[in-house]
This record gives structure tokens, C-alpha cells and sequence, in this order.
């Protein structure tokens, strides 16, 4: 070979057997190596490498929880444990009493001297005695699985079983005794949901991330609900925020679920009372009589003749004689038929005041003198042949509003049953008037009756109108947005309100108060008249010095003159003020009117009247 030596034959072989023993030392390497590479290939395509990047750390669920206590139940609420608590006696729910009236069902009333939570529906009144498992009207009682209430130290609950026959409410409990903390997930409406089952045995984890603890690992074909994030929460794309049968609240990667199924959690819809009230089948005028004693029945046959237009006439008839429930009366079997023989109805009216030594709160809190109130009051309906009752109880404080109420409820099922209609007087909406209750009011009684005046009254301490426009829209816009506006009245002045006043001097003036503006009161009230709105248009028009305007404000007119250090007000009552406010009350379709008095009734104000009614 040129440049070198020549290469035998015998070297050639020796390398040739080299190159084979080499290359057969190396087949054994290559196997392995790609066995190696097929198992990694089959590892990473088992999931098993991927199960590697999760965090296998387990979370205490009463810790992820929250505080809690063996004695109350963690509210689950939309879609997070809340703050708000269920207490639990005997392991089951309980909410407590006050809670119950304010934000479910304000109809229970609690009778404390007979130890029992009284409901009224459409015909009867059931009751259940604090602490037993029973409910029911006297003669059929009914079995609960628990006690319907239970007074723990000065706190009263209801068991939600028991509430649940009042209104749409139901819940699932889980947990407590799993040494996890009792939850409870309540609902009061139907609720559309979405479900989604997992596809493999996968983690529901404390946060949206594969290093977040697990809280529980169901098995495939679990069954979940979705939850939306709440407002402000920032989950990871590729996570779900689910909830389990067992109201554990969790996150797991959508991956491991199934398409979304619609779903809806149903709830047992409880009725109205549906109560069929009686009502006058066309719109009501009415008219009260004010009879201080018998002889005062004769008035009522002239006032039948000079109120045309009026269907019902209401006597100040009845009223609470004393506190053992005792009904006075100075009705006339003579006026009723009198009424009737015009097609008037007759509403007598029962009263709180007629006697001041009576305490309302004590004769309507105590059920047998309420029970014989109400017997007296059906009983004189029927004996007189009256076509309804009128309710006049007024200057109630805040003891007597849950007695007041729960007399109506009861009186109303009386009345219905014998066909007599219930109306019930009310003041203008006021805070301090809330205890009437008026949406409950309009729910028993057949009408409301907003009394729509004294806006200013004999112990004011700011001369103004009875009755200015912006008190009675007020009055009817607050009365319609809680009561049914077909039940709703509203009663009108026959009457107006002189004010004499005189300057304050400076020391005067120190102490003086101020009006609802903030404005310093110059004058004191010297006197304060009430007359007939006809004797109070005469008395001003009398004055030759006095000035009659039109206040565009009160929407009345407005009558003023000099009274030796100050002067005489008066905002009149007449045509123009009674058609400011019939407008009002005829653009929000209300059931009627009503008029305080009829001894002061004048044709101008019943023609006025008649225009709309």
C-alpha cells in the first residue's frame, strides 16, 4: 500500500472480531435504553407523573371551616360559609325567635302568660306551648319530631321544622358528627343550579392550584354543584369552584368534570292565606257620625238626608268600658234602620278612648279578655243588624302594637265568618305608628283608613294646616306601598284649625324651638280653635283686615290678620282644598273616601266629593 505498510490479512480479522465482540456489548445497553425510553413514554402517558406535580397534603376541614361551635351550625350562603349561625338543640336547627319575626314570618305572636306561640290564618288561630312538640287548635293537635320551641335562658327558638309549615323555607344539614362542624344550607325559594359529576378520583382542593391542600377526594361519578365566584374573587383559568352533597366548599380542575347539567334545588311552596274579604261592591263614602250619648242618635237621621252620596255611615257607638273587657254602647236600633231604609251601610266603631282609666296594651294582651272584646263586638254587630266594624284605637305605645295586631287577626276571622266588614283607622305613616302594622292590617282587615289630617294639632307647637297636600300624598303613597290599594280609604277634615299667636320676646326667644326646617319658632301659641271648615270661612271673611290667599304649597287658602301682639292664622278647608286632595287620592285608584265629621257637613264639600266618588 503507498505511504504505508501493508495491513495482513490477519490483522484484518483480528479487527473484525474487535468490531463484533464491541458491538455485542452494546446490544444489551441499546435494550435497556430503549426500554427505558418505552416505560417513560407509558409512565408519562398514565398520569402518573402528572399526579406527581399535586400537593398530597390533607386539610383539616374544621380548620379550613372556621371557628364554630358544637351548638350551632355554619350557614352556607351563596356558595361560601358565611358568618351567620344556626343554633342547634339536640342536633337539630334552630332560629332564634326575634329573627324569626323580623326576616320570615312576622304573623307569630308570643302570649307570655300562656307560655304559647300563637298563628293566625284565614279561620283559626294555632298555638303551640313553648317547649313541647305539638301544634294544633283545641281538639286536634298535631305531632312534631321535635319541639316547635325551646327557651334557652332568656332566648326563645324555633326549630325550622316547625317554621317550615308558615313559610317556603327549607335546608340540608350535614356534618357534627363526623368531627367536622355542623353546616346548613337553607333555601326559601326554588333555585336553578348546575351540576357536574367527576370523571376520575380527583382532589377538592382549599384554593384554585395543584399545590393547594386537599379538603376531600370523592370518587368518579361524584355528583357536584357549580359555584360562580363570589363578587371580587379571581380564580385560576382551568379551575371550578364546586359544592358537595356534604356542603364542603372546594375547587378542582374543570378537566376532571363533566359538561354541565342544568339542575334546580326545589322547595315546598307554602300558600297565601288567600283570605276572601268582605267589600262593598262599589267605591266607599263614608261618613262618621260622632254621638256622645244616646240623645246624640237623633243627629244621625239629619245627616243621613245632607250627605249625598255616602253609602256608609259610621257611629262612634262603642268603645272599651274597662280593662275586664267590658264593650260600652250607645248604638240605636232606630238609626240603623233608618240608615238602611236609604241603602246606607252602618259601620258602628269601637273606640280606645272614650274611657282614659283603660289600658289597651293589658286588655288586648290577655287573651281571655281580648277573646271576650271580640264575642262583645260580634254580638252587638248581629244584635243591631250593622253591616261592619270600625276600629278606632289610637295614642298606642309600642307594648300594645303585637296585642293590637293579633286582635285584628282574630276579630277578622269573626268577621268574616258572619259576613261583616272590618276597617280599621290608622294615622298618616309615621315612624311612631309603625306598631299598627299596617301591612299586616292589609292583610286581615276588609279596608284601611288612613286618617289624613291633624298634620297640626291643638298641642303643636308650630301653627299650620290640618290636612296640606304634601301630608295627605304622603300619607296615601306610604299606606298603598303596604296595603292593597282597593283597601285603602282616605278620610278627609270637615274642619280647620285658628291659630291665634303672639311675638316671642328675647328671653322667649332663647328658649324657643324650632320648626321641622330647623328654623327658630318666633310666636308662641296663645290659643287654638277648631271649628266646622263653613264657621272658619265665615270667621275669615268676617275680618275686614284680613288677607285670603292661595298657598300653592298646602294647595289651600290661606286666611290671616292682625291679633293684638301677633296675629290669627288659618289655612281653610273648602272646595278647592278638598279637590287638591281628591285628585290625589283619585290618581292612585284608592277604594274610597272617608269624612271627619258629618255634624260638619257642608253640600259644597259633598258636591265636591261626588265629582270623584
Amino acid at each position: 500500500m503507498a505511504g504505508g505498510y501493508p495491513v495482513s490479512r490477519k490483522q484484518m480479522m483480528r479487527r473484525k472480531r474487535q468490531r463484533r465482540r464491541m458491538l455485542l456489548r452494546l446490544i444489551p445497553v441499546i435494550v435497556i435504553m430503549l426500554g427505558l425510553l418505552i416505560g417513560a413514554i407509558v409512565f408519562a402517558s398514565s398520569g402518573v407523573l402528572e399526579d406527581l406535580s399535586y400537593s398530597d397534603k390533607k386539610e383539616n376541614v374544621a380548620d379550613y371551616i372556621g371557628e364554630f361551635s358544637e351548638y350551632e351550625a355554619i350557614v352556607v350562603k351563596d356558595g361560601a360559609y358565611s358568618d351567620e349561625r344556626v343554633t342547634l338543640i339536640n342536633g337539630n336547627p334552630y332560629i332564634d325567635y326575634d329573627i324569626v319575626k323580623s326576616e320570615y314570618v312576622s304573623r307569630f305572636y308570643r302570649d307570655k302568660k300562656l307560655d304559647q306561640i300563637l298563628y293566625t290564618n284565614a279561620t283559626e288561630t294555632l298555638r303551640t306551648s313553648i317547649g313541647t312538640n305539638t301544634y294544633g287548635v283545641t281538639g286536634t293537635e298535631y305531632t312534631l319530631t321535635m319541639p316547635a320551641t325551646s327557651l334557652k335562658g332568656e332566648t326563645l327558638y324555633m326549630s325550622l321544622e316547625y317554621l317550615k309549615l308558615f313559610t317556603t323555607i327549607d335546608y340540608k344539614i350535614k356534618g357534627g358528627n363526623d368531627g367536622t362542624p355542623y353546616r346548613i344550607e337553607v333555601y326559601t325559594q326554588a333555585m336553578p343550579i348546575q351540576n357536574a359529576s367527576l370523571t376520575a378520583d380527583k382532589a377538592i382542593r382549599t384554593e384554585a392550584s395543584k399545590k393547594a391542600k386537599i379538603l376531600v377526594k370523592p370518587g368518579k361519578g361524584t355528583a357536584v354543584r357549580l359555584i360562580s365566584p363570589k363578587e371580587g374573587e379571581q380564580i385560576e383559568e382551568g379551575w371550578q369552584k364546586v359544592l358537595t352533597d356534604d356542603l364542603i366548599i372546594g375547587y378542582i380542575e374543570t378537566k376532571h368534570l363533566s359538561s354541565p347539567v342544568q339542575g334546580q334545588i326545589e322547595v315546598t311552596e307554602v300558600s297565601d292565606l288567600s283570605i276572601q274579604s268582605v267589600k262593598m261592591d262599589e267605591p266607599v263614602v263614608l261618613g262618621w257620625s260622632m254621638i256622645a250619648g244616646q240623645a246624640g242618635n237623633d243627629t244621625i237621621y239629619g245627616q243621613l238626608n245632607s250627605a249625598p252620596g255616602m253609602n256608609v255611615i259610621s257611629p262612634t257607638w262603642f268603645y272599651l268600658a274597662d280593662n275586664e273587657g267590658n264593650i260600652g254602647s250607645l248604638a240605636s236600633q232606630d238609626a240603623v234602620n233608618a240608615a238602611h231604609n236609604k241603602g246606607i251601610k252602618v259601620w258602628g266603631m269601637v273606640d280606645n278612648f272614650t274611657k282614659s282609666e283603660i289600658t289597651t296594651a293589658y286588655i288586648l294582651g290577655d287573651e281571655e279578655i281580648r277573646t271576650k272584646v271580640i264575642n262583645s263586638l260580634i254580638s252587638l254587630a248581629l244584635q243591631y243588624n250593622l253591616d261592619g266594624i270600625n276600629i278606632d284605637f289610637e295614642s298606642l305605645q309600642e307594648e300594645a302594637g303585637e296585642p293590637f295586631i293579633q286582635f285584628i287577626r282574630e276579630l277578622s276571622i269573626q268577621t268574616r265568618a258572619n259576613n261583616l266588614v272590618l276597617s280599621v283607622d290608622n294615622y298618616v305613616p309615621k315612624a311612631y305608628t309603625n306598631l299598627y302594622n299596617r301591612k299586616e292590617q292589609g292583610v286581615f282587615a276588609d279596608y284601611v283608613i288612613i286618617m289624613g289630617y291633624d298634620e297640626h294639632y291643638n298641642g303643636s307647637e308650630v301653627a299650620g294646616s290640618v290636612a296640606s297636600i304634601g301630608y295627605v300624598t304622603d300619607g296615601i303613597e306610604k299606606t298603598i306601598a303596604e296595603v292593597p290599594r282597593e283597601k285603602v280609604i282616605n278620610a278627609l277634615p270637615f274642619y280647620t284649625r285658628m291659630w291665634t299667636v303672639s311675638n316671642r320676646n328675647d328671653d322667649e326667644l332663647a328658649v324657643a324651638p324650632t320648626n321641622s326646617d330647623g328654623e327658630l319658632i318666633t310666636y308662641k301659641i296663645d290659643e287654638v280653635q277648631t271649628l266646622p271648615m263653613q264657621q272658619a270661612i265665615d270667621t275669615a271673611k268676617s275680618h275686614s283686615n284680613a288677607t285670603i290667599t292661595w298657598d300653592e304649597t298646602t294647595k289651600q287658602n290661606y286666611a290671616e290678620w292682625p291679633s293684638g301682639s301677633g296675629k290669627t292664622m288659618m289655612w281653610l278647608e273648602d272646595s278647592a282644598s278638598l279637590d287638591a286632595k281628591l285628585q290625589v287620592m283619585s290618581a292612585n285608584n284608592i277604594a274610597g273616601v272617608a269624612v271627619w265629621q258629618l255634624g260638619y257637613s257642608e253640600g259644597f264639600a259633598w258636591d265636591t266629593i261626588n265629582k270623584y266618588y
